[in-house]
């Protein structure tokens, strides 16, 4: 009998464990949809907290006390990585490929932007413009209104969309052979996007320079941690796809692993750990930070405020609130009435909607008071 190899050795063993017929009993009671019904509270309490904050700001009323305002924007804060994880479990569980997502949140992405834009411009801008606002003084109000407009999670989930789409795809009848590399480097666009993002705002934010505020809208929302944790886990899934090929496994027997309760709970481990990683990174740059501009701290603490959130410094810390979540989360779990989906969709606009009126009739109640 001939002798195996260190490395062959090594595949059988992890090709006896990829193949044991004998799948765990632990399965997350948390599917995708509840991931996106939580996903899309915490979005629509985005934009409550936006119009509320606009309006502590112009009008001196306030809805919520600091604790309750710091408090729901934890929260708020929580919707792109929940949608990130619920399009995961989506795409896994074999619900739909990367490609419907791509189109999904781009168009959102843009509908959004431009609904925000001219939203603004109608009236906002307008406004000030017949009260006979001094230009210089709009541009002042531009700039006040624009660090209120990051909530256009969209634009971070068509790109993390598109990294995936380009990390996965397999066109039928472009890229054959070796130029399949060149189509899996697209994924490097989307990913140069949001840090061309990160840097326009930090750039406006430390130097003169300032960006209208038309552009805000489009640009990504989130700490590029954040991003690069999930943008980490999606890579560790084209490893671990890549692995099976390697030990002599097939892709057909790739996907009925990837239905397996061992694949699922092994997901969620391994985002956990990648998101504990990511926000104690994201520690160690905020305690440089305060060591760093100590004296700035002290002597004018909006400044260093505004400096910490011109970064986007600590963004990543909240994400730790996630792995519970991510821990009773199941993608093996599904649903057999699919159209609900859709109403998910619709009820979390409508949300939004309702939240955009409550917050516009808690400010005039108060206002009126």
């Amino acid at each position: 009998m001939e002798k195996l190899t260190r490395r062959e050795k090594r595949y059988q063993i992890l090709r006896e464990k990829y193949l044991n017929p004998e799948d765990i009993k632990y399965r997350g009671p948390i599917t995708y949809r509840y991931l996106r019904i939580i996903a899309w509270v915490a979005f629509a309490l985005g934009y409550f907290l936006m119009i509320t904050a606009l309006g502590n700001r112009l009008l001196g009323v306030n809805v919520l006390s600091e604790g309750g305002e710091n408090f729901a924007s934890i929260i708020a804060s929580l919707s792109t990585p929940l949608f990130i994880i619920a399009a995961f479990g989506y795409v896994l569980g074999g619900h739909k490929t990367y490609k419907n997502l791509v189109i999904f949140y781009s168009i959102a992405f843009v509908a959004i932007g431009a609904a925000v834009d001219i939203l603004y411009a109608r009236y906002i801008a307008s406004i000030f413009v017949k009260a006979g606002t001094p230009p210089e003084t709009l541009v002042t109000v531009g700039n006040f209104f624009k660090h209120k407009v990051e909530i256009n999670v969209f634009a971070d989930l068509a790109s993390f969309a598109l990294v995936c789409f380009f990390l996965n795809c397999n066109p039928k009848k472009s890229f054959k052979g070796k130029k399949i590399i060149l189509f899996r480097l697209f994924a490097i666009l989307p990913i140069l996007f949001v840090f061309s993002s990160y840097i326009l705002k930090v750039i406006s934010a430390v130097t003169p320079f300032e960006l209208p505020f038309y552009a805000y809208p489009f640009l990504t929302t989130k700490s590029p941690y954040v991003f690069l944790a999930f943008v980490a886990m999606a890579l560790w899934l084209k490893y671990r796809e890549k692995l099976f090929l390697k030990i002599g496994l097939t892709k057909e027997q790739y996907r009925e692993y990837l239905k397996t309760n061992r694949n699922s709970l092994s997901f969620s481990t391994i985002l956990s750990i990648i998101i504990l990683v990511a926000a104690f990174v994201d520690f160690v740059v905020l305690i440089g930070f305060i060591v760093g501009f100590k004296d700035m701290a002290q002597a004018d603490p909006d400044g260093f405020s505004n400096l910490v959130k011109g970064f986007n410094v600590g963004q990543a810390l909240s994400m730790i609130l996630v792995i519970p979540f991510v821990m009773l989360f199941s993608y093996t779990r599904g649903h057999k009435d699919k159209n609900t989906d859709l109403f998910v969709v619709l009820g979390g606009i409508g949300l939004t909607v309702i939240m955009v009126l409550e917050s516009v009739y808690q400010l005039l109640i108060r206002l009126l008071a």
